[in-house]
C-alpha cells in the first residue's frame, strides 16, 4: 500500500525530523497513536506543534501533527486534565504563527570577504466498554472524535480494543498515570481511506477547564524515536516553561500579537486585546524514555521583553 501523508496541520511544518519506522502504536507529544490490531502498518510522526491559551479557567489548544502512514485507519488518544470539547482548527493559524516567529535578517557590514569553509553560506536552516463515560461524540470532517473518561485503565483499553485498536504496553503504562491523576481523554479516529480523506487531516482544537497552562507530554515517554515539539502560547505577556524539562527548551520568539496585521490569529488575540502576546518554544527529546518525565507547563516569565531570532546578511 502506498504510504500517505496525514497532516493534522493541513500544511507543511518546519518541525521536520528524520523519517523512521514506528511500531504499530506510536507516541507523539500530545498523546499516542494506535493502528488496527493485527496489522503491520506503521505511522511515522515527523512533526508536532500546538498553540495554547488560558482564559478565565478555560484552556484552548490547537494541535497539529505531521505523520506518514500506510495504515488504513489510526486512532490518536490525547489526555486532558478535565473533559474536553473538540472542534476543527485551521491550518492558517499555524502558518501565521510560523511566519511571525521566523528568524529576521540582521545586516552585518563586511569590508573584506570571508574565504574558506562556510563562505557563502545562506540563512540557517457512544459508550462501548462498561466504566467509560462519554462526554462528547462528534464527527469533524474525516475525523471521528470522542471525549471520554474512566477511573479504570482496563475499561479504557477495552473501549479502544472493541473498536479494533490496541495500544502498546508502554503507552498503556503511560495512560495509567493520567487515569490515576483523574484526567480524561480525547480519542480521535483517523480514516485515511475514507471518501472524505484527501491526504490532509485538519488540525484539532480542544477546550477544557484548567487551573494552569499545560500541554500533555508524558505519553511521549513511550516513543522510540526523537520527538520534536513546538508550542506557541498566546497570553498577555511573555511566558516561560516551568516544568522540569523546560530548561532545555529553546526560545524561538517572544513578541506582541497584532490582530490587524495577523487576521488569521485575531480569534486567539481577541481575549487579550492590545496586550496579546506570543511566546514560542521548541524542544527535542532524543531519548524520550529517559527525558520525558512531565507535562509541559507555562507561567509568566520573570524575563520580560521581546525576542527575535536573527541570521546575518553580509553587506
Amino acid at each position: 500500500m502506498t504510504r500517505r501523508l496525514a497532516a493534522l496541520t493541513g500544511a507543511a511544518l518546519v518541525l521536520t525530523a528524520g523519517l523512521v519506522t514506528i511500531p504499530p502504536a506510536a507516541a507523539c507529544g500530545c498523546g499516542g497513536f494506535a493502528t488496527p490490531a493485527g496489522t503491520v502498518a506503521g505511522m511515522d510522526i515527523i512533526g508536532e506543534q500546538a498553540v495554547i491559551s488560558l482564559v478565565d479557567g478555560t484552556e484552548r489548544v490547537q494541535i497539529g501533527l505531521d505523520a506518514i502512514s500506510d495504515a488504513p485507519q489510526a486512532a490518536l488518544v490525547i489526555p486532558t486534565p478535565t473533559p474536553a470539547e473538540a472542534a476543527l482548527g485551521t491550518s492558517e493559524v499555524f502558518t501565521a504563527l510560523q511566519t511571525l516567529a521566523q528568524p529576521q535578517p540582521k545586516e552585518v557590514s563586511v569590508w573584506w570577504p570571508k574565504f574558506g569553509i562556510g563562505w557563502g553560506a545562506g540563512a540557517p536552516d457512544g459508550v462501548g466498554a462498561s466504566g467509560v463515560e462519554v462526554f462528547q461524540e462528534v464527527k469533524l470532517g474525516p475525523l471521528e472524535v470522542v471525549s471520554l473518561g474512566s477511573d479504570s485503565l482496563e475499561d479504557l483499553l477495552a473501549w479502544l480494543e472493541q473498536r479494533g485498536f490496541e495500544l502498546s504496553s508502554a503507552l498503556s503504562e503511560g495512560m495509567q498515570d493520567y487515569v490515576a491523576d483523574g484526567w480524561s481523554f480525547v480519542a480521535i479516529k483517523l480514516s485515511p481511506d475514507s471518501a472524505e480523506f484527501d491526504g490532509e487531516i485538519p488540525p484539532v482544537e480542544l477546550t477544557f477547564d484548567s487551573d494552569e497552562l499545560i500541554y500533555p507530554m508524558r505519553l511521549s515517554a513511550a516513543a522510540t524515536t526523537m520527538q520534536r515539539v513546538r508550542t506557541y502560547v498566546v497570553a498577555d505577556s511573555r511566558v516561560d516553561r516551568t516544568d522540569v524539562q523546560g530548561e532545555d527548551a529553546e526560545l524561538l520568539f517572544a513578541g506582541p500579537l497584532d490582530a490587524q496585521a495577523e487576521p488569521d490569529l485575531a480569534d486567539w488575540a481577541e481575549p487579550f486585546g492590545d496586550a496579546a502576546y506570543v511566546t514560542a518554544h521548541e524542544q527535542d527529546f532524543w531519548d524520550p524514555e529517559e527525558e520525558v518525565v512531565a507535562d509541559f507547563t507555562f507561567a509568566t516569565s520573570s524575563t520580560q521583553g521581546d525576542f527575535h531570532r536573527t541570521y546575518e546578511v553580509e553587506v
